[in-house]
């Protein structure tokens, strides 16, 4: 059993159940004409098209970079109420490219069990691992990662291209930044990336808004996600200080509400610098200290 585990031939049949049973759930979905979760959002934008004034008019505000739209839209192709299929078989493409990545002869069969963490990671995640943008950027952030060793230069620009998607890619950058040989190299490639998006952006009419998913973003509470928000997801379950999890339908998020939350949610952005800046210090006193560059930047990312 460990043996078969082990083979690489193993883990597309994992690949192969797994997705099978999201498809096959999310059918429940789109077969009605329906959508599920954040892809709702992403199908109004879609219908909207590509114009500057979507971020105006539509239920929500674009809350994403720029790049975002490329999926959202593409999934749009299968019109309204197969929205939901397109978002998925995307999802399912992306994956299994990370999985080919991962598992092709040149890893010499150590890539299986990275594979197999990603397909339980999957699992773990659950119906969301299919219905955000982060199934979006994962796999190319996976991907860039193991580019990150020989190939740096790649792994800036498919990070680069993962950030204007979904902004969390920003912090493998800054890893493999502080971790590479061709630093300056790694560096030129994101500036030409995001050069490139900026000027697509310019071109297309939509320049005056390309940081609308700083201000969107800044803008909104604590998330029920968010790892600052575990004290109030207690108290609304006890039922303490008028504490509650509500849904904030501008942004379609949850949120949490309660005493010190505004406080704590004002902190949260300050002290994200303050542990980036820790971060990088650590990983910069690492490497003079003569620490191996390529575990430093998986252990930095």
């Amino acid at each position: 059993m460990i043996a078969w585990f082990s083979r690489p031939s193993s883990v597309w049949w994992g690949f192969a159940v797994v997705h099978l049973y999201y498809m096959g759930w999310m059918a429940s979905f789109f077969l009605n004409g329906w959508a599920f979760s954040d892809t709702e959002q992403y199908r109004e934008w879609a219908m909207a098209g590509f114009t500057p004034e979507v971020t105006d008019q539509s239920i929500s505000p674009w809350v994403y970079p720029v790049l975002a739209q490329l999926p959202i839209h593409a999934a749009g192709i299968a019109g309204h109420d197969r929205y939901l299929l397109a978002w998925t078989l995307i999802i399912t493409a992306l994956n299994a490219v990370a999985i080919w990545f991962l598992t092709r002869r040149s890893m010499q069969g150590r890539g299986v069990a990275p594979a197999w963490w990603l397909l339980i990671f999957l699992v773990f995640m659950g119906y969301l691992s299919f219905a955000r943008v982060e199934g979006i950027a994962a796999p190319i952030v996976l991907i860039g990662m193991l580019y990150a060793a020989r190939q740096p230069v790649v792994a800036s620009v498919l990070l680069s291209i993962a950030t204007w998607i979904k902004v969390w890619p920003a912090a493998v950058i800054l890893s493999l930044l502080i971790a590479a040989k061709k630093r300056a190299q790694v560096f030129l490639a994101g500036v030409v990336v995001t050069a490139v998006v900026v000027l697509g952006t310019w071109l297309s009419g939509g320049l005056a808004r390309i940081a609308d998913f700083m201000v969107n973003q800044g803008s909104r509470g604590m998330q029920l996600e968010a790892t600052f928000s575990t004290p109030w997801v207690w108290l609304s379950v006890l039922d303490i200080a008028d504490s509650k999890i509500a849904d904030n339908t501008a942004i379609n998020s949850s949120e949490v509400y309660g005493p010190g939350t505004e406080v704590a949610a004002y902190l949260m952005q300050p002290l994200l610098i303050v542990a980036v800046v820790i971060g990088t210090a650590l990983l910069i006193r690492s490497l003079r200290r003569g620490a191996d560059r390529g575990e430093l930047f998986y252990e930095g990312a």
